[in-house]
């Protein structure tokens, strides 16, 4: 069913009004928010959150200190991640299909020596 023009006119006229109204609640709702004692200023609200985040000596500050250390854990896993090199020892042991894989397959060595009635066993048996 269609409106009538009339209640087009009457949407338009209080257009303007509609608008002041809901701007002066929008006005007074940010001021609830940024009062005092608001979720944004009181003590442990959202401006605390932010400033523990990115204030001075925030979160973040002291995580780009730690990550820019050159002792702190970046060396750490540079050490780790040249140790495990695919051209070193260890990274040609933990490789896939490499030392520790075939060692631990089912049918390796380990599983061989402590299987029941396996060397082990008989190894203890006397």
């Amino acid at each position: 069913m269609a409106r009538p023009p009339a209640a087009f006119a009457l949407d338009a006229a209080l257009l303007p009004w509609r608008l002041a109204v809901a701007a002066t609640q929008t006005t007074l709702q940010l001021g609830t928010l940024v009062a005092p004692d608001g979720p944004i200023r009181r003590p442990g609200g959202y401006a605390d959150l932010v400033l523990r985040v990115i204030g001075e000596h925030g979160y973040a500050e002291q995580l780009v200190d730690l990550l820019t250390d050159e002792d702190g854990p970046m060396r750490l896993a540079a050490v780790v991640n040249e140790l495990t090199a695919p051209d070193r020892p260890l990274g040609r042991m933990l490789a896939r299909d490499g030392v520790l894989d075939r060692l631990l397959a089912d049918d390796g060595p380990l599983t061989r020596l402590v299987v029941r009635d396996g060397v082990l066993d008989r190894l203890l048996a006397a």
